[in-house]
């Protein structure tokens, strides 16, 4: 279990309910639990969380559902192509009413293609050209929600070997070259 310098603790009505949603439903990872307590840490790839069921120690006032209000998460972004950013969220997103846009400082990039993971947990962003240098900031916008954004850095493509696509032979077939490379990226 790996421990990350600020895990956000979350009050639930039902700890079983909440389980079930978290581990079931959005694929969390089961870290850490206290049943007696009606406590859990879950993970789920480089994101944690503590939940538990409302027993009154830690609360600083009245709790009213639906919990928490005014709490923003976060996603992550990478580059898995050239021309494709992954999106990754930590919970389920109804993407069909959402709204993504990519941009590279104030430049707007345009999108060809958006494939949704089985578990909507993740999203895959195809651009119509291929990213280049610099800070990519993607943000996906649902009706009546702030948008979710995430901000991430881009190398210019670079070759990081070569294939060799065609061999010919030598004279006395005792040499070899190589007669045609395909970049491998």
């Amino acid at each position: 279990m790996f421990r990350l310098n600020l895990v956000p603790e979350l009050s639930v009505s039902d700890i079983n309910k909440s389980l079930n949603f978290y581990l079931n439903i959005l694929s969390f990872k089961l870290e850490y639990q206290r049943p007696e307590d009606k406590f859990a840490m879950l993970s789920l790839n480089d994101c944690q969380i503590m939940i538990e069921e409302i027993n009154g120690y830690w609360q600083t006032g009245e709790l009213s559902y639906p919990f928490g209000r005014g709490i923003n998460f976060q996603i992550t972004v990478s580059a898995i192509n050239a021309k494709t950013l992954e999106v990754k969220f930590n919970k389920a997103v109804d993407f069909a009413a959402a709204d993504y846009s990519v941009t590279k400082g104030s430049v707007k990039s345009n999108i060809a293609n958006v494939v949704i993971s089985e578990n909507k947990t993740s999203a895959q962003i195809e651009l119509t050209s291929k990213l280049t240098k610099g800070d990519y900031t993607v943000s996906v916008k649902q009706d009546g929600k702030d948008p979710l954004t995430a901000t991430t850095s881009v190398q210019d493509e670079k070759v990081a070997g070569l294939r060799c696509s065609s061999i010919k032979r030598w004279l006395t077939n005792s040499y070899y070259w190589c007669s045609s490379y395909k970049p491998i990226w």
